[in-house]
Order: structure tokens, then sequence, then C-alpha cells
């Protein structure tokens, strides 16, 4: 069981869905958006993009790369015919 807790200073954040996609309801103004990924590959900094809401509803999009992750196999139990699993 993996569990990820990303605590953040903002009353604005947001998770995405299934499809990757998300939306938060900002007030007029401009911010900073951020992407984080548990496997993130490369550079944090080359996802941080500047939004002004100043005109009206806008939109971000994002490309993140995702590291390999290596995950072991559990060997076989005693008795167990199947190999690993």
């Amino acid at each position: 069981m993996k569990a990820y807790v990303f605590v953040v200073d903002s009353p604005y954040f947001s998770v995405t869905d299934a499809d990757g996609e998300t939306g938060v309801d900002l007030p007029s103004g401009d911010y900073a958006a951020e992407v984080w990924h548990p496997e993130l590959d490369g550079d944090p900094a080359a996802l941080r993009q500047r939004i002004s809401m100043s005109e009206g509803p806008s939109s971000l999009g994002f490309a993140i790369e995702r590291k390999h992750v290596w995950n072991p196999r559990r060997a076989p139990s005693r008795g167990d015919t199947g190999g690993y699993r």
C-alpha cells in the first residue's frame, strides 16, 4: 500500500481525474500554477506556469514525463509451484 501526502499553502489546489484533467475556480488576480506527481522525471521548476485571471476563464496545459520506478517481484513462497507472483 502506498500513500502520498502533498501539503500546500493555498486554498486553491486540485487533483486530476482519470483523464488527467482538473479545474479550480479562482478569483481575479495573478497566480503561479505548479504540477506535482510522485514519479515526476526532470526539473519540477519546468512545470510552473504563471496565469492571470483578470480577463475571464483561462486554461493551462502541462506535459509531464514519468520516471521509471522499479518494483521488485515477490519471491515464491514454500510449496508455491507457480513461480514468481
